[in-house]
């Protein structure tokens, strides 16, 4: 708030200047000579000052300068620790269960999460468009994992389903199985299609000219799951574009979904318990390079069922910003907060208006009664003289 002010004052003082002096202005056109004057060196701190704004990236990923709210720097060490731990726990859960498993899972079969806490809203609004952060290292097996599409219809040629049908083999051999919006809304209709949908893939992907039906098509399953299904272009000129579906398409597999909710609280899926500690380390400075930029308080690992376990707190909560200020200047306009509002004024906030323009009209209200009773009362002075 402070710096606003400053930078207020300043802008007005700059546009005072030249209205009270024209002369000034005369003498800085007309200033082709070499000599400094006191007008340039003015005007050269003025540029140095005023530096050019970054332009901003269409990139969700890459974070600028300007962006970053805190630096968040998360231990190796802890990182180790909480995975140990998570690790022994899970492996006690399988001893003292009380329901054994045919077969006991190992480390690479359970998943692990990463739980962020900030200290405010990371969205003002519900948007249930998932978005990708690029890590070093894929959560996913890609020697097995099967990847399903979601295309508008009639986007596939003859040509193009061939040359992609040539790319499953090296390229594209990740991709399993490619699903019209017809076929969403007939074949995928039921409940329990969309679950067993659910079950046969491991990441899915949508066309970006189809994202705003998605959810609808797919339903809450899909979206309460950890699959959500990632957002790629792969249309030039309202056509399919090979070269641009194999390149969004191979970065997706090097990519974290997640939904910035309307809320504090937001997950991502790391992969396995069991994978290579020293990838999950890099993942994981990759993903708080990204949250670089809110006021995270809190972020924590864990599995599906098990404890959460912290390994970056901030301990300041709260920054300068955020403390209320108020002007004693202002104190004797807004004296009407301390008068008790009558029934007249409660009206007008159940007529649905804010409580400022409630208050404005319940001054204007005072105003005019304290004027007909002073009216009143000069006219019975009158009137008794």
């Amino acid at each position: 708030m402070a710096s606003r002010k400053t930078r207020s004052s300043t802008a007005k003082a700059s546009t005072e200047k030249p209205v009270e002096s024209p002369k000034t202005t005369k003498v800085s056109k007309s200033t082709k000579s070499t000599k400094p004057n006191k007008t340039s060196k003015t005007s050269k701190n003025v540029v140095e000052d005023s530096k050019p704004e970054a332009p901003k990236s269409t990139n969700s990923n890459v974070i600028n300068d300007e962006e970053v709210v805190q630096a968040i720097n998360i231990k190796d060490k802890a990182i180790e620790n909480a995975v140990s731990a998570l690790s022994k726990w899970n492996k006690k859960q399988q001893e003292t269960s009380a329901k054994k498993n045919l077969f006991d899972e190992d480390d690479e079969e359970i998943p692990v999460y990463l739980q962020v806490t900030a200290n405010k809203y990371l969205s003002k609004s519900n948007v249930l468009k998932p978005r990708m952060i690029t890590v070093p290292h894929p959560i996913h097996d890609l020697d097995d994992a099967r990847v399903c599409i979601f295309v508008k219809d009639d986007l596939l040629d003859e040509e193009s389903a061939a040359r992609i049908e040539i790319l499953k083999e090296n390229e594209l051999k990740n991709l399993a199985q490619i699903i019209t919006v017809k076929d969403l809304k007939t074949k995928y209709n039921a409940y329990e299609k969309r679950r067993q949908l659910l079950s046969e893939y491991d990441i899915f992907l949508t066309d970006s000219s189809i994202a705003n039906m998605i959810p609808k098509l797919l339903g809450k399953i899909f979206f309460e799951s950890s699959k959500l299904p990632l957002t790629i272009s792969v249309t030039e000129n309202k056509k399919l574009s090979v070269d641009k579906f194999v390149k969004n398409f191979q970065k997706a597999l090097n990519s974290i979904g997640f939904i910035l909710p309307m809320g504090i609280n937001m997950g991502f899926r790391l992969g396995m318990l069991g994978q290579d500690i020293n990838n999950m380390k890099e993942n994981i400075h990759a993903i708080a390079r990204f949250l670089e930029r809110f006021n995270i308080r809190l972020i924590q690992l864990k599995l599906t069922d098990s404890p959460s376990l912290p390994i970056y707190i901030n301990k300041k909560i709260f920054t300068e910003d955020d403390v209320l200020k108020t002007d004693d200047t202002q104190n004797d306009g807004n004296r009407l907060n301390d008068i008790p509002l009558s029934i007249y004024a409660e009206g007008l906030k159940e007529l649905g208006l804010d409580e400022e323009e409630a208050n404005q009209i319940f001054c204007r209200k005072r105003k005019s009664d304290q004027l007909k009773d002073d009216s009143k009362t000069t006219t019975t002075k009158k009137s008794k003289n």
